[in-house]
């Protein structure tokens, strides 16, 4: 982060690793509503470390972009996932269906991370880059991690936070980066695809119903 002061670039990195160790956090729920309320948490911190760098590079567009973020990831797409959950008649504490277990989980979850700290340690970042090692190493770690999520849960609502996880890898890089342009766009881009991800869950569901109504009917 180029021309950012010392304690500017610690704090922003602190809110990094606030953002990743809430995806580590994430990977250990087991209940669906338990996994969204961390979901939200993330979009928060997410939302914190987009305000502190418009807070240290004195750029009011990415002040913008952390109200988007809080508003569309913390609050909205949390909201619409508990819908979600509600209209397909999964209680509270129903278990998100995980494909690995908890010690497997975690095997690859630190993998995941030791993975994306040697990818940022043998990176080409110079002095004067846009983003630093630090930045990167957190940034693809979250987006690993997410991955992770997608692939180790086989319902559509896990995997849709999966999805999640990944964009806001992909975010806390791009809020990083000095002079990245059109973060608003690229975060309403994400979200929307999120959008997308939920809606296909829902009529996936409704197609589900649909088909299996005359079965039971035949069955009765």
């Amino acid at each position: 982060m180029q021309g950012v002061p010392e304690f500017g670039r610690d704090v922003a990195q602190l809110l990094g690793g606030g953002v990743l160790l809430l995806a580590l956090l994430g990977l250990r729920q087991r209940r669906r509503m338990a996994l969204v309320k961390v979901l939200a948490a993330q979009a928060a911190m997410l939302a914190a470390a987009i305000a502190w760098q418009g807070s240290v590079r004195d750029e009011p567009g990415l002040y913008v972009a952390a109200l988007l973020a809080f508003g569309l990831r913390a609050v909205l797409v949390p909201a619409a996932l508990r819908r979600l959950a509600l209209s397909h008649g999964l209680p509270p504490t129903a278990a998100t269906n995980p494909a690995l277990g908890p010690g497997m989980m975690l095997a690859l979850a630190v993998a995941a991370v030791g993975a994306a700290a040697m990818v940022a340690q043998t990176a080409d970042v110079g002095s004067g880059a846009a983003l630093s090692r630090e930045d990167l190493a957190l940034a693809l770690a979250v987006t690993l991690l997410g991955l992770l999520g997608m692939a180790a849960r086989r319902d559509g609502i896990g995997q849709a936070t999966g999805l999640m996880g990944v964009e806001s890898g992909v975010i806390l890089a791009a809020a990083s980066a000095a002079g990245m342009p059109m973060l608003i766009g690229i975060l309403v881009a994400l979200t929307a695809m999120t959008a997308l991800a939920l809606a296909t869950v829902h009529l996936r569901h409704q197609l589900d119903e649909a088909l299996a109504t005359p079965k039971r009917r035949v069955e009765e």
